[in-house]
C-alpha cells in the first residue's frame, strides 16, 4: 500500500485547529469546503511506527476515520481515537493511556486532509550546515543543542513525523545532582557508581560463567562524571522529575546508594530539550526536518562527509563536515538481534528501530561491539497476528504463585526470589538460555480467580481480561487443559514430566517449603530502605482446577550492543582509531559498551542527555579543527 506523508500548510493547520468534525448547523459553513466528497489516505507516526488511515469526507465534514495499518501495542488509541475525531474534530483530546497512538492518528488524518486539499508543501532544506544529525530522539536533540551551543550549524533529519524517539518509563539516574544532595545523600560519586557497575558485572559473570567480554570503562566514568551536570540541566530547562525522590530500583538489582528516580514524566524530557532548541531554530543555526528518511552515509576516502536522504520523493546527497548517528536501537532488525543468539523474541521498541545506523556505521569502517549480548525482559508472548510487536506480556514480578517450566516440563529456578529485584536479572536470563527462548508459565484457574478477586490482571494493560480471553480462545500461545498432562500435550511439552512437576510443586506448597529452589510462603519483602513491606497477596499457592500454559519469549526494550566510541563520541574502527567525521549518540552506542553486562535502572533516559552532550561537544571540536 502506498505511503502518503504530507507537510501541512499554515492555512490548513489554522483551518483544522479550532474546528470540530461531525454535522454542522445549517447556518455554519463546512469545515473543509475545498475538499470534494471522497475517501483520502494519510500517514502519521504513533508510538511503535507509522499509522495509516483513510478519512471519508462528506459535505465538507469528516464522516469516518478508519485505521488501515498500525503497529501499536495499546488498543485504546487505535480503537477509540477515530470516532473521537469524527465526533469532536481533528484536535479532539487524546485517549487516556494511549497518547502517542492518538497523536499518530490525529497526524495521519491531518495529512490526509492536506493531501485532499492540495496543501502539501515541499521540504526546503538549507544547504551548507556543518553537522548532520540522523535521528530526532532525545539523544539527537541533545547533540543538536550542544553542537549549536558551541557554534556549529546543524540540520537534523527525523524519519518519523514526531520527535522524542523511543518512549519508556520515566526512570532517571542522578548521582551528584541537586535533588540527590537535597535528600541528604552525600555519599555518592563517580567512584561509588563504578563500584556498583563492577559489582553488577561480577554478578553477571557468576550467573553465566561468561567473563571474556569487554566494555569501555572510560565511557562509564564519563557518564558518572556528567550525571550531576546533565540532571541539573534537564531540570533547569523543564524536565519534570515528579516527586524528585531517589531510591533503589525494584525491577533491577539494587545499588549501594540511592541514586535512581522513578516516576518522572518521560514526555517532559523531550519537551524540555525541544523548547531549549528553539533559540537555534529561530536564528537559523538549526533546521529540523521531519519525515526525512536517511538512506546512507557519504564518504570521501575514509572520511564521512554527509548523508543520502529522501526528500520530496527524491534521494539526494546532503554534504556536511560531520555526521552524528542517533538512530536508536535495532529491536526490529532480526538479523542484528540474531547476533545475540535470540531465535524467538518480541520487542517493545517502536517498529522504526530497524538498526540502519548500525549497518551504515559498520560499512563506513566503525566496529560494532557486544552485539552478542542484548538486554531482555521476561515473559513476552508472540503470536502470528502481533509478530515481533510486544502486545502481550505476563507481569511475572507481581505474582509469586506462577511456576516456570522448560520444554521438558520441569522447573528450573525460584520464580519470585526475595522480591527486591536482586535476582531479577538471574530470572530473566533464563529466557535467553532455554531452548528456542521459550519458557512456559503455568497458572491455574484457582489462581486466576484469586487475581480477579484482588483486582489484578495477569497480563500487562489487561484490566478487563480481554487480552487473556483472546489468547485463550486463539489457542496459539496459551494452552488450557482440565489436567496438567492435557495442557502439556496441547503445548507440545513433556506431559508426564509436567504433571509430575505440578504434583511435586503442590506438595511443596502444602509443606510450606520448596525443596528444589528454596521458595517460601513470602508475605513481605525488604524494601530498598530496609523496611519490610507487605505484599498483600499470597505468593505460594497450589495449582488447582484447569491449568493454563503460556508459551512466552524474552522481549527487547533496549539494545545493548553498538558502535564502539570514545569519550568524544567518535566512532572507532577495529584498531580503535576514529572514523573521521562520524559520531554516535544514544542507544546506538550500546549500553554494554559503556557499562558491561549489567542492567542499571535509569541509564537509558539519562544516557540520551549524556551521550547527546558528548557527541555534540565532540563534533563541535572536530568542526572547529577543520576551519
Amino acid at each position: 500500500m502506498k505511503k502518503f506523508i504530507a507537510l501541512l500548510s499554515l492555512s490548513l493547520l489554522l483551518a483544522v485547529s479550532g474546528c470540530a468534525g461531525g454535522t454542522k448547523p445549517e447556518t455554519q459553513s463546512a469545515t473543509y469546503p475545498n475538499i470534494e466528497d471522497g475517501t483520502y489516505e494519510g500517514t502519521g507516526s504513533g508510538y511503535a511506527g507509522d499509522i495509516q488511515v483513510s478519512v471519508e469526507v462528506k459535505g465538507g465534514e469528516i464522516a469516518a476515520v478508519t485505521v488501515l495499518e498500525h503497529s501499536e501495542s495499546l488498543p485504546d488509541g487505535v480503537g477509540k481515537m477515530p470516532q473521537n475525531i469524527v465526533d469532536n474534530g481533528v484536535d479532539a483530546d487524546a485517549i487516556s493511556g494511549a497518547t502517542s497512538s492518538s497523536e499518530g492518528i490525529r497526524s495521519a488524518v491531518k495529512n490526509a486532509l492536506a493531501l485532499a486539499a492540495g496543501e502539501v508543501e515541499k521540504v526546503e532544506v538549507a544547504e551548507g550546515k556543518d553537522v548532520v544529525i540522523v535521528g530526532g530522539g532525545n539523544a539527537g536533540l541533545n547533540a543538536a543543542y550542544w553542537a549549536c551551543k558551541g557554534g556549529s550549524s546543524v540540520v537534523l533529519f527525523e524519519k518519523q513525523g514526531k520527535l522524542g524517539g523511543t518512549f519508556g518509563g520515566g526512570t532517571w539516574i542522578a548521582t551528584g545532582s541537586k535533588m540527590q544532595l537535597e535528600q541528604g545523600i552525600t555519599n555518592d560519586s563517580t567512584e561509588a557508581f563504578m563500584k556498583d557497575v563492577d559489582r553488577l558485572n561480577a554478578g553477571y559473570v557468576k550467573r553465566t560463567g561468561v567473563s571474556n567480554y569487554w566494555f569501555n570503562r572510560d565511557l562509564a566514568i564519563y557518564f558518572g562524571d556528567m550525571m550531576p551536570e546533565v540532571t541539573d540541566f534537564a531540570e533547569e530547562i523543564g524536565a519534570d522529575f515528579g516527586k524528585r525522590i531517589l531510591s533503589n530500583p525494584t525491577l533491577y538489582e539494587p545499588h549501594d546508594v540511592m541514586r535512581v528516580l522513578s516516576g518522572g514524566n518521560r514526555a517532559s524530557y523531550t519537551d524540555a530539550i525541544v523548547n531549549a532548541l528553539k533559540e537555534f531554530e529561530d536564528n537559523g543555526q538549526l533546521q529540523i526536518v521531519m519525515n526525512a528518511n536517511v538512506t546512507g552515509l557519504i564518504q570521501e576516502g575514509n572520511v564521512v562527509s554527509g548523508v543520502t536522504v529522501d526528500l520530496n520523493g527524491e534521494n539526494v546527497n546532503y554534504a556536511s563536515k560531520a555526521v552524528i548517528l542517533a538512530t536508536g536501537g535495532y529491536g526490529f532488525n532480526e538479523d542484528l538481534v540474531a547476533r545475540a543468539g535470540l531465535k524467538n523474541y518480541t520487542s517493545s521498541a517502536p517498529t522504526f528501530q530497524t538498526g540502519d545506523g548500525y549497518l551504515w556505521a559498520e560499512k563506513a569502517g566503525a566496529e560494532l561491539k557486544n552485539m552478542d549480548f542484548i538486554t531482555t525482559y521476561a515473559a513476552g508472548i508472540k503470536t502470528k497476528e502481533t509478530g515481533l510487536t510486544q502486545t502481550y506480556a505476563i507481569r511475572v514480578k507481581e505474582f509469586g504463585d506462577l511456576i516456570f517450566v522448560n520444554g521438558d516440563g520441569e522447573r528450573f529456578i525460584d520464580e519470585f526470589g526475595p522480591g527486591d529485584g536482586s535476582t531479577y536479572d538471574a530470572i530473566t536470563y533464563q529466557w535467553k538460555v532455554q531452548k528456542d527462548n521459550y519458557v512456559y508459565i503455568a497458572v491455574s484457574q484457582s489462581q486466576i480467580d484469586a487475581m480477579k478477586e484482588r483486582g489484578q490482571s495477569l497480563l500487562s494493560a489487561d484490566e478487563d481480561w480481554a487480552k487473556f480471553d483472546k489468547l485463550v480462545a486463539d489457542q496459539e500461545s496459551v494452552f488450557k487443559g482440565a489436567t496438567a498432562a492435557e495442557a502439556a500435550e496441547k503445548a507440545g511439552i513433556d506431559a508426564e514430566k509436567f504433571a509430575a512437576t505440578v504434583e511435586k510443586y503442590n506438595g511443596y506448597v502444602e509443606a510450606g517449603k520448596d525443596e528444589d529452589f528454596g521458595r517460601t510462603n513470602i508475605t513481605s519483602v525488604k524494601s530498598s530502605t530496609g523496611e519490610m513491606v507487605e505484599l498483600g497477596r499470597d505468593t505460594f499457592t497450589k495449582l488447582e482446577g484447569d491449568i493454563y500454559l503460556f508459551r512466552t519469549t524474552p522481549y527487547i526494550m533496549i539494545c545493548a550492543g553498538g558502535i564502539d566510541v570514545n569519550t568524544k563520541g567518535q566512532a572507532l574502527n577495529a584498531d580503535r582509531e576514529p572514523v573521521p567525521g562520524l559520531y554516535a549518540a544514544g542507544e546506538i552506542i550500546g549500553m554494554a559498551n559503556a557499562f558491561g553486562r549489567t542492567t542499571i535502572g535509569g541509564v537509558g533516559n539519562t544516557g540520551t542527555y549524556i551521550w547527546g552532550k558528548m557527541a555534540g561537544d565532540g563534533v563541535q571540536e572536530y568542526v572547529q579543527s577543520l576551519k
